[in-house]
């Protein structure tokens, strides 16, 4: 077992050889340079490839279809919360601190 960062991953493909398995976390950014290289790399060595992540959509919103066959999903926060696995949350917040007696250039609100 091998844990590392995928850059490192990246800059050492020939030192480590193909795994038979590879799951990398935070699978959303697969489709960036390096993500692309070591996963393209690995999948033609024949590993399979698991990627996980908590945040399957891309901002500049390409797709994962590329890189990963199947998405399973999982359940959502309300749902958790009404089957009691979690509880339900509370949301806190300071309040806006009185800046009006500081002087400053700049006007933060």
């Amino acid at each position: 077992m091998q844990i590392a960062s995928i850059q490192t991953l990246q800059k050492r493909l020939d030192w480590y050889g193909t795994p038979d398995l590879y799951i990398p976390d935070e699978a959303h950014h697969a489709g960036a340079a390096t993500w692309a290289e070591v996963i393209d790399t690995y999948r033609q060595g024949g590993a399979k490839i698991v990627g996980l992540s908590a945040t399957p959509e891309r901002l500049d919103g390409e797709g994962l279809g590329k890189w990963f066959d199947r998405m399973v999903v999982g359940p959502s926060t309300a749902w958790l919360i009404e089957q009691g696995y979690l509880a339900p949350y509370r949301l806190f917040a300071p309040s806006m601190p009185d800046l009006s007696g500081i002087k400053n250039r700049w006007r933060f609100q």
